[in-house]
């Protein structure tokens, strides 16, 4: 029996062309009209069905998501003026707004309730979706708005295949319910400026994993889904989410095949049925100004026990077990230049900074639970990537000090001031990017 849905994290991230001068963006209430096209799939659709297999079917009802989307977003005020894809209007509109599903990824993590001994499981599912901006036309993609939504519910039994799919789908059917995952995914990206003029945007490469980090992920993985690959596309995926949530920056989106491969490219391959037809297409990308690089060097853990006094009711057991997960990561800013090498894309260029961060977390609970170590570093390169970006704005110099690892021995690496001054340099001054504390300032 499954219980009531326990917790709901949606993070969404813009992925608009703004203007240097960002007043006159925000002075300027005109609206323009966008065809809606409802819901598509990024990548090849054969590719897709092997990697998201619940997501699938939500994509092949889209009437229904098309119909209920369409209705909720009527009474939404958003900058853009959305026009039913049946509407004369919409049909010569050359600009369209899609929903393209990306991924999906589902996680249980069992634990024994001391109260009433009973093993219990929460399962968190998580998907990718960017909405797009796009000329129909010339199939010009011209802003994106990635977000990766995340829902829990938790069951008295391992839940089987069927229950996994009907609680994706339940996902799906919040729009009547305003404090529904989906209305909440809706109401973020409606608040969201769009314009149809991108520039300036950025990229982040398909996150590496040392042949150390591959091996330990084999060992740490609970399913046959929790590959390395896998934790390499869901990283990347999450990093792109974050880098725009943080940045407020056009993000250049990388599409990783059924095998977990991702490759830059100077186009973007999705399906987008109710405006552009049964085929898949291609719709051009803009080149990014910068990419962000990330390599997992190196994933360890650790496990300490402490006794601890029993309680009347038996509510937290009498031992308290501390897990410890710690991460190793090169990270680098380049300043992209793309040239085309056996008609593969290839992005190089300058590498603007360097870093070799070390990165720890603790996980501590009472009583029996199963601990997937696989989520766990999951959660720890995820959080590992918000802090980084979030100190590219502000410049930490405590923060940098102790997250330096060890590994970096170069003293003037080491010198958190001189990273602290780089970083606003290149940051702040070069590409331009404000701290939270400066945004909210300028409101």
């Amino acid at each position: 029996m499954r219980s009531d849905k326990i917790a709901v994290l949606i993070q969404t991230a813009a992925l608009v062309s703004l203007l240097a001068a960002g007043s006159a963006f925000a002075q300027d209430a005109t609206k323009f009209d966008v065809r809606y096209c409802g819901l598509g799939l990024q990548g090849t659709a054969a590719d897709f069905t092997k990697s998201s297999p619940n997501l699938i079917k939500i994509y092949k009802n889209q009437t229904k998501f098309y119909n209920e989307s369409f209705q909720s977003y009527k009474k939404m005020n958003w900058n853009i003026n959305l026009i039913s894809k049946d509407d004369a209007a919409g049909k010569d509109n050359n600009i369209g707004l899609v929903h393209v599903l990306t991924s999906e990824n589902t996680d249980t993590q069992s634990y024994t309730d001391p109260r009433d001994n009973i093993k219990h499981y929460n399962v968190s599912y998580s998907f990718g979706i960017n909405t797009i901006l796009f000329d129909v036309t010339a199939l010009q993609v011209k802003a994106v708005i990635p977000s990766i939504i995340n829902y829990n519910e938790s069951y008295t039994h391992n839940p089987t295949p069927v229950e996994i799919s009907a609680a994706y789908a339940k996902i799906f059917n919040g729009f009547s319910d305003p404090s529904s995952a989906l209305s909440r995914w809706v109401g973020s990206v409606s608040e969201i400026p769009l314009n149809n003029d991108i520039r300036g945007s950025m990229a982040v490469a398909p996150v590496v994993l040392s042949d150390a980090v591959k091996a330990e992920l084999m060992t740490a993985r609970a399913t046959q889904q929790q590959s390395p690959e896998a934790f390499a596309r869901n990283l990347t995926a999450k990093y792109e989410a974050l880098l725009a949530k943080t940045f407020k920056k056009p993000i250049v989106p990388v599409v990783f095949g059924a095998s977990g491969d991702g490759k830059p490219s100077s186009q973007y391959i999705a399906n987008i049925p109710e405006c552009l037809g049964a085929n898949q297409v291609s719709m051009g990308l803009p080149d990014p100004s910068y990419e962000l690089r990330l390599t997992v060097d190196l994933l360890s853990n650790g496990k300490v026990q402490h006794e601890l006094s029993e309680m009347a009711d038996k509510s937290r057991g009498t031992v308290q077990t501390e897990l410890d997960y710690g991460g190793r990561y090169i990270t680098k800013i380049v300043a992209v230049e793309s040239q085309v090498v056996d008609d593969q894309l290839v992005r190089g260029g300058k590498v603007l900074d360097e870093r070799t961060f070390k990165y720890a977390r603790s996980l501590r609970f009472t009583g029996d639970r199963e601990i997937n170590r696989y989520g766990q570093y999951e959660k720890l390169s995820s959080s590992f990537l918000q802090e980084l970006l979030n100190n590219y704005t502000t410049q930490d110099k405590k923060w940098i000090k102790n997250q330096m690892s060890a590994a970096v021995t170069d003293k003037k690496a080491r010198d958190n001031g001189t990273v602290a001054k780089s970083w606003k340099k290149l940051i702040a001054e070069t590409m331009m990017i404000k701290s939270v504390a400066d945004k909210e300032k300028a409101k």
